[in-house]
């Protein structure tokens, strides 16, 4: 009786072993950050899975930190001042290229629209600025793709109107960029 006993107790030392072992590996595993983009495909909404980088440094952070505070800056509008902090936001933040593309995709849809109804737009981030790819020499790429949703709010006089939309933002860091966080907007897609 005693060898089963001696015999259970090692089984039962080798397999707590085995599930710290396991533990540890679990715990010292880096975390997976995964990110989903809705997308229409024949009508029928469908999850996208987006790529988003593994890990994040200091860079990443402040350029988050950037974005957060850009986008609702440059996005969100007033009846009175479309016009000057959209001249303000595409010198500032964008590059001659993308400022164009800012000004005629949203800004010039987005006037007539304001001033008709005398309404204001208010853009915010449910959800922090994802970092899908970075800065790499190997690729010869200078430039971070990011994605973001954003939700808005165009509100009349007795009606506010929600909606939903994805941005896509290529952003070089620049020593000599306009504004004193060095990002530049060199590309969008909305």
């Amino acid at each position: 009786m005693k060898h089963y006993f001696t015999a259970a107790s090692l089984v039962f030392i080798l397999l707590s072993w085995v599930a710290v072992i396991a533990m540890n590996s679990f715990i010292t595993q880096e975390p997976e950050r995964i990110a989903v983009m809705r997308m229409k495909d024949n009508g029928r909404d469908k999850l996208k899975r987006v790529p988003v980088r593994s890990t994040a440094s200091l860079t990443d952070q402040k350029l988050i930190n950037w974005l957060e505070k850009t986008i609702p800056t440059c996005f969100s509008f007033t009846v009175v001042n479309i016009t000057s902090k959209s001249e303000y936001c595409s010198s500032n933040y964008f590059q001659t290229s993308a400022a164009r593309a800012y000004r005629n995709n949203y800004i010039n849809e987005l006037e007539p629209l304001l001033t008709s109804k005398g309404a204001n737009i208010y853009v915010g981030l449910p959800y922090s600025p994802i970092i899908m790819s970075s800065p790499s020499r190997e690729k010869k790429r200078f430039y971070y793709v990011v994605y973001a949703q954003t939700i808005s709010s165009l509100v009349e006089r007795k009606t506010t109107s929600p909606s939903s939309r994805g941005i896509t933002l290529w952003i070089a860091p620049q020593k000599h960029a306009k504004n004193p966080n060095q990002f530049t907007i060199i590309g969008i897609r909305m």
